[in-house]
Parts: C-alpha cells; structure tokens; sequence
C-alpha cells in the first residue's frame, strides 16, 4: 500500500510537471536541476533580491532549479540595474549554466570541485564556539554527471571530504574513501509542480541565515521533495529517511541490528505572497517512528495539518511536532524575515504550576534579520539576532530529538541569545570579484546542548531556566571575513576575528582571548554539451 501510494504520487506529479512545462516557456534541457542549497550561486542571488531583484524566486525557501533562475532572469531589466548588479547578474547566469540559452532536445554534463580548507578550530560552521585546535588542511571534492531531457532529469553526486570524519558536532557519515553520494537524484519539473527523489539539503530561510525548522545544517539527507503551485501560492512538502536509533537510544549512524528503530522525518509549507515583497509562510514538521516504520500516506501529502495528526486517533506512532510561522517583507532598501518556532508551550494547569513554583520550561526558537541593501552602491548592512530555548529540538525520547547524524535539522545549538551586525563592501569595481564583511557578534550560551539527555530538573528538584542556563558563557567576537571569486572557477573564502570570552566553559571568572581563523580555497570546472535521443 505505501508502495503503492507513492507510485501513484509520483505518476500525479509527473503528469503534471509534463502539463504545466508547456505554453509559457520553451523547455529547456536541464531545467529540472537543482543548484544545491551550498552553491556559491546564492551569495550572488542574495546581494540581487536584497536590491529588489529576482524576487520571483522564494527568498526563504531554497533549492532553486534552474529553470526557476532562469524564468527570474528572464524577467529581470538588466537595463535598470547599475554596473556592479549587472555583474552579480552575470554570475547567476554563469553559475547555473545560462549563459548558452538555445533550446536544446537533451543534455549530459557534470562538474568536478576540490578545495581545501584550513583552520585553528576543529568547529568551522560557528567560528564564535571555536573547539580544539583545528587542522592544516581538510581537504575535499566532488562529482557531478547529470542527464536531462525536457522536463526530467537524473543526477549522480559523489563527495569526498575529510571533515566529514573529524566533525566535531555530527557522527561521520563517510567510510570508503572519505565519500558517500551527495546532490544525487532523479526529478521532473514543470511550471506548477516539481518532484525530485534522492539525497541534497534544504534551507527554510534566507540565504545564510538561522533557520527555524530546516536548514543546510545537517549532511545532505535522502528524501522525496514535492512542490505544487505558483509564485503567489504555494505548498511543498518532503518526506526524509533519518537514521536509526539504536536499543540503547543511542545514535550511531551503524544501527542495523533487528532492535534498532527507524525514523521518518517530515515537513511541510503553505506560502502566501501577496506581492513579490511580502511572503508569509506556515510551516510545520513531524519527526516519527512506530511499529509500521516506513513512510504513511500521511507524510505524502501537504494538505494534512500535522498539529490534527500527532497524538490524534490513530495513534499509530510516536512523534515528535514543531510548528513554525514566518514573515519576509522589503520596503525601499529594508528588508525584514522573522521565523518563530514552537515545540510545546505550558498551558494546561499553568496557574497551578506556576503557583506551586513548578512551571514546566516552554521550548521555542526566534530568528530574525534585518538587511539594507544598497545603502551606497558598494555597502550593504545587516543585523541578525537570534534566541533557542534549551529544550527546543530535543525530546525526552531520544528517538525524536531534531536530528539527522547528530547534526541539528534545523540548528546545531540550543540554549543560546545572540545577536551579529555586519557591513557587506563590495570592492569588485577594484579588484574583481572582492567582498569584503567586517562583523561583530555577541553570543550568550547557557550550558545544555542538543545532543543531551532530555532533562527538566536540576539534582535537587527545581526546575532548569528555559533559557540561559547555568552559568552563561558569553563571547564578544570582531571579525572580517572575505570573499573572492574572479570567476565561476576560482574562490577564495576567509574568516578571522578575535574572540573575548567571559566565563569560558561555563565557570564563573574565567576569561580568554583567542585569535581564531578559517581559510578555504577552492576550484570548480564544468562541462555540458546538447545531444540527440534518436538516431538521425
């Protein structure tokens, strides 16, 4: 029956992905592929719609295709935009292949990327939390072979890297050869619907921003990822495999044995856009696992609201629900996103608990920006600010904790206030292809963490803050981070900054000073050609 399920799900979107390709545009052939939610393509996608530009794609809702990218740019006047936006234009187009735009019956390509990445901290996501003392040299590469026609399309990804095996937050995923298969997939898209089956990331938030429910944090995941509807109104869903848990509740990324437990991730959206610069969004996401472990019909479709499925008759497995709501609005040069997130909330007998000084802690994440663009035609500035309750995320059965491999789905750090300002200077009029970000960033971290035991109360009984915990680690962190790519085959990427820490490790009095650097570099070729499916 689920089988089944799913292959009727998958003929529907096929028919119509095929429909909805025809009559407002001529199909391209490598429409259909996804640019991975890592691509340094978005930096450049950004730095535009921050500027009013492109705002036909989703600002908060990432992997874009190609043929989305390239219906935006084909309504963009590039005739209205100045000399440095024409050259973030031409970025996009060179990033995701749009610079010949003939129509073409099929396509094979690929790309092949290698870097190298160097730094004093074994931690290189969040360089505010340095841990140990980093590493020479990580080295990495990855291949890509795609075939496409029409509207469909297949693609094989194989990544190797070496900090997959010495991350310090996330379980290794790799063993042969430090690789496993990433940006791997076969997908259909058309004008109104999308389908895609295979294992890539997804961002559910402006580009290098805090997420709420989904974001590039963890290793890409296997999923089926469905999207129907239009620029104005939308819904998307996925349905993600997450690793087992083994008896003893413990994650290991190896639980195979018959008394491990699978998991099944899945998310949904409703977007709302009134106008291309107002978007408001309702998203919703349902860990679960159960004696019928495998995927329910219910996780196939968007038009369930999780919050009447979880612990509703029939209760057929145990599950874990966050909800979450957010709104993206731009006015002049001002551009605002806020996501809050809600686990659990005390309602019932509050007044009660609160009178008994027992109140249970509420779990709840907030993240929010906000973004000037073009202040001067070389400046952008931005603040973002962020708050995630200690228990958010995590649950007292360890099997619905908000992960995947031990890295956070959404967020690798819980128990945390932080707030970061930033000027975005552009200097490519002076040396191509130059950003420049001087940033400044204040964390306060409480000391529980995601990946912990599930706890409410202290030894003596009392019950834990929900946030700020213990006592509060806090780092003043001034930083410039560098970005430069002469042309789509060549980056350089750099982050230094001193980090001043006051009650470092979370005992009282202890400060620290610490120099702390990231450096990568790293190159990228690629190749497509157009072919014939029939002989002449």
């Amino acid at each position: 029956m689920k089988r089944l399920t799913g292959a009727l799900l998958f003929a529907l979107l096929v028919t119509l992905a095929g429909w909805g390709s025809v009559g407002e545009h001529e199909a391209h052939a490598q429409d259909a592929r996804l640019l991975p939610a890592e691509d340094p393509v978005y930096t450049y996608i950004d730095r535009l719609q921050r500027r009013g530009h492109l705002l036909q794609l989703h600002p908060t809702a990432q992997p874009y295709t190609v043929g989305e990218i390239r219906r935006a740019l084909d309504r963009t006047d590039g005739d209205g935009l100045s000399a440095r936006e024409q050259r973030w234009l031409r970025a996009v187009e060179q990033h995701a292949g749009l610079i010949d735009r003939e129509g073409t019956e099929a396509m094979v390509g690929g790309s092949l990327q290698a870097g190298v990445s160097s730094a004093n901290t074994d931690r290189q996501e969040s360089l505010v939390r340095p841990t140990g003392d980093g590493q020479l040299a990580w080295s990495s590469a990855e291949l890509r072979v795609f075939g496409a026609a029409g509207p469909a399309i297949a693609q094989v990804g194989l990544r190797h890297d070496l900090y997959y095996d010495q991350d310090p937050d996330g379980l290794s995923p790799v063993r042969r050869l430090k690789a496993r298969n990433e940006n791997s997939y076969v997908g259909v898209q058309g004008r109104y619907a999308r389908l895609y089956v295979g294992r890539f990331s997804n961002h559910w938030a402006m580009h290098g921003e805090q997420a709420g429910l989904l974001s590039s944090n963890p290793r890409p995941y296997d999923q089926i990822n469905f999207r129907i509807g239009g620029e104005r109104l939308s819904v998307q869903g996925l349905v993600v495999e997450l690793d087992n848990i083994a008896a003893d509740d413990r994650f290991t990324g190896n639980a195979r044995g018959p008394d491990s437990r699978s998991r099944i991730f899945t998310a949904s959206r409703l977007d709302w856009r009134p106008s291309k610069r107002l978007a408001f969004s309702l998203q919703e996401s349902l860990i679960y696992e159960g004696t019928r472990s495998g995927i329910m019909p219910f996780a196939l479709a968007p038009s369930y609201v999780l919050f009447f499925v979880g612990d509703n008759a029939p209760a057929n497995a145990l599950d874990q629900l966050l909800v979450s709501a957010s709104v993206w609005a731009q006015v002049g040069k001002a551009t605002v996103h806020v996501q809050g997130v809600v686990d659990d909330i005390v309602i019932e007998n509050r007044a009660e608990l609160i009178e008994d000084e027992r109140i249970q802690p509420s779990m709840f994440a907030l993240y929010g920006s906000l973004r000037l663009g073009g202040v001067t035609d070389r400046l952008d500035l931005g603040l973002e600010t962020g708050l995630a309750s200690f228990q958010v995320y995590n649950n007292r059965r360890a099997i619905m904790r908000y992960v995947y491999l031990n890295r956070g789905l959404a967020n690798q750090f819980t128990d945390y206030v932080d707030v970061s300002g930033f000027a975005d200077v552009y200097l490519d009029d002076i040396i191509s292809g130059l950003t420049l970000t001087p940033r400044v960033t204040f964390l306060a971290q409480g000391e529980q963490r995601l990946t912990q035991e599930f706890v409410r109360n202290r030894p003596d009984g009392s019950i834990i803050e929900t946030l700020l915990t213990g006592t509060t680690e806090q780092t003043l962190r001034w930083g410039l981070q560098g970005y430069f790519q002469p042309d789509p085959r060549f980056f350089i990427r750099f982050d230094a900054g001193l980090n001043h820490v006051w009650n470092e490790a979370h005992e009282e009095g202890q400060r620290r000073t610490r120099f702390i650097g990231l450096l990568e570099v790293g190159a990228r070729f690629s190749l497509n050609r157009g072919v014939s499916l029939d002989f002449p």
